[in-house]
């Protein structure tokens, strides 16, 4: 399995293409954080939105699958077929919404390529679910993950 390079995001508001970043480069398309930004349309304002997301993975041809409302046992499906797995959650720190990568899952703890924290920050899976899925992001949505391969 290739493994995802890690990406620190450049400022407060560029997790979603820093997060879109590191899956790239997994997948052998190298871009920078600016280009990245640029082509999701994030901004300070808004940061990044889920459909943007879904715009790139198209625009390179790639397979994703786009959930709402999801659940661990989905999650654990896309991770366990070798899809690469952007999530959004509410950030318990900061208190907003916020992408990270699945890195690691097992049947107790999740470890997230966090952007702002760190290639390994890891949480049980039970507190992990309370933020990824008690409070809706800026988008509007709980429990929302892009799974992606090429």
């Amino acid at each position: 399995m290739v493994q995802i390079p890690y990406y620190e995001q450049q400022t407060k508001y560029t997790c979603g293409p820093a997060c879109m970043r590191m899956v790239l480069a997994s997948l052998g398309i190298h871009k920078t954080e600016d280009q990245i930004t640029k082509l999701l349309g994030t901004n300070k304002l808004r940061g990044t939105n889920h459909r943007d997301f879904v715009s790139l993975a198209e625009k390179h041809k790639l397979r994703y699958s786009v959930n709402r409302e999801a659940t661990l046992n989905e999650l654990k499906h896309y991770y366990k077929n070798h899809y690469k797995i952007i999530v959004c959650y509410f950030h318990p720190i900061d208190e907003e919404g916020h992408y990270a990568i699945v890195r690691k899952l097992t049947p107790t703890k999740i470890t997230l390529m966090d952007p702002i924290d760190g290639p390994n920050k890891t949480y049980s899976l039970s507190y992990f679910q309370k933020f990824w899925s008690s409070r809706k992001t800026f988008n509007k949505e709980r429990s929302w993950f892009m799974a992606i391969r090429n």
